[in-house]
């Protein structure tokens, strides 16, 4: 951190800067870092406002989670506490973090504006909570003005399906319509389609975590998925992890074998510097990542008043 860094600052001879001067600047800087904590907390409540916190999904869609293996229960950790779970994971400019289990994605807007990683992604298995933070859509620069001051930055919520099957359908309601006015036009367009899905070929590099997504805001993002944790490092891959270096895993009602199976997956993926996780991973299906700690966190089934606040986070760590 600046703050860090400065209070190590010592005067060698005379060019060199005061222990006061240093600790002015660290104080600064920490006053900084303060307020845009509080201003990224009050833009998300002020984004969720009017959204079901408790992630209410029909009885259907419970059983059609229930027989993917997963658990439609829902839960979210606390806002002050994953404001020190990313402090611990110190997330900088060159992290990518990822929530698998992202429910209505707030922790993921929180990792993008309250910390300094250039992207920030989430997945959820629940089409209906997904659809929740469809509705949210664009969060307009007028909202964050002091936030955009701070960090020279602006938010864009990017939403994507895994099979886009339904955006494809309405592009070819679109397009057939088009047609009606232009039959003279189609194999041009036919053409030009082509053209520009080489196009998307070309920048998937420039893509913080799935391909064919470009960087929204200078060199942040941030995505919303709707796809199948199961599916991480499946032939071909719903979710592409290749750039991900931190994760955060709601799975405290998922099946061990599966909490397991996505350890072993992520511990194979060399960009994986550390893994936050709500149920511990058998150590026989981990060889680069090391159980290093254990945090107690808030979450929200929990009572504030009870006197075992907090949830172990078991963390993993190169």
């Amino acid at each position: 951190m600046v703050a860090a860094e400065v209070f190590t600052c010592r005067r060698d001879d005379n060019d060199g800067p005061s222990v006061a001067t240093c600790s002015f600047q660290a104080d600064i800087a920490a006053d900084r870092t303060a307020r845009e904590k509080r201003l990224s907390k009050q833009i998300i409540d002020a984004v969720y406002c009017g959204t079901d916190s408790y992630g209410s999904i029909s009885e259907e869609e419970e059983e059609e989670i229930l027989e993917s293996g997963g658990h439609w229960a829902y839960g979210e950790i606390e806002m002050d506490g994953f404001q020190a779970l990313i402090e611990y994971m110190k997330l900088d400019a060159s992290s990518v973090f990822c929530d698998l289990g992202s429910g209505l994605g707030k922790s993921v807007a929180f990792a993008f504006m309250g910390s300094e990683c250039k992207g920030a992604i989430g997945v959820e298995l629940s089409v209906t909570r997904h659809n929740q933070v469809k509705k949210l859509g664009f969060v307009k620069s007028s909202d964050v003005d002091e936030l955009l001051v701070a960090r020279s930055t602006g938010m864009q919520l990017t939403v994507l399906d895994d099979s886009m099957g339904d955006d494809d359908d309405d592009d070819d309601d679109d397009d057939d319509d088009d047609d009606d006015d232009d039959d003279d036009d189609d194999d041009d367009d036919d053409d030009d389609d082509d053209d520009d899905d080489d196009d998307d070929d070309d920048d998937d590099d420039d893509a913080v975590n799935r391909d064919g997504v470009d960087i929204l805001q200078g060199n942040k993002e941030m995505q919303l998925v709707h796809a199948d944790c199961n599916k991480i490092g499946s032939d071909p891959p719903q979710i592409s992890m290749d750039r991900t270096t931190h994760v955060y895993m709601a799975n405290l009602t998922w099946p061990e074998a599966i909490v397991d199976d996505i350890g072993h997956k992520l511990d194979a993926n060399p960009s994986i510097r550390m893994v936050a996780s709500l149920k511990r991973i058998s150590d026989k299906r981990l060889r680069r990542l090391k159980l290093s700690d254990t945090l107690y966190l808030p979450m929200s089934w929990q009572d504030r008043n009870s006197f075992s606040y907090g949830v172990p986070v078991y963390i993993y760590s190169v």
